[in-house]
């Protein structure tokens, strides 16, 4: 993976979704890992969007989380 071409905010994503991963005892990051880690992330793009949509951020957050216990 070329980190060059990605901007700042990928890379601050990814290197989330690999903690969340990490933290969960995934070896892998998945889907589940990188949509939280959006979610999670300051001045979020993602975020902005699920705001302007009018989604409950929270109620979003909180299904990801049961997910990400799932996995243990």
């Amino acid at each position: 993976m070329n980190e060059q071409k990605f901007t700042q905010k990928s890379l601050e994503v990814l290197n989330n979704a690999q903690r969340i991963a990490l933290d969960h005892n995934n070896m892998q990051i998945e889907q589940e890992h990188l949509v939280y880690a959006l979610l999670d992330i300051q001045e979020s793009l993602i975020l902005e969007l699920f705001k302007f949509m009018a989604v409950l951020f929270n109620l979003i957050s909180s299904i990801y989380i049961l997910i990400l216990h799932s996995y243990w």
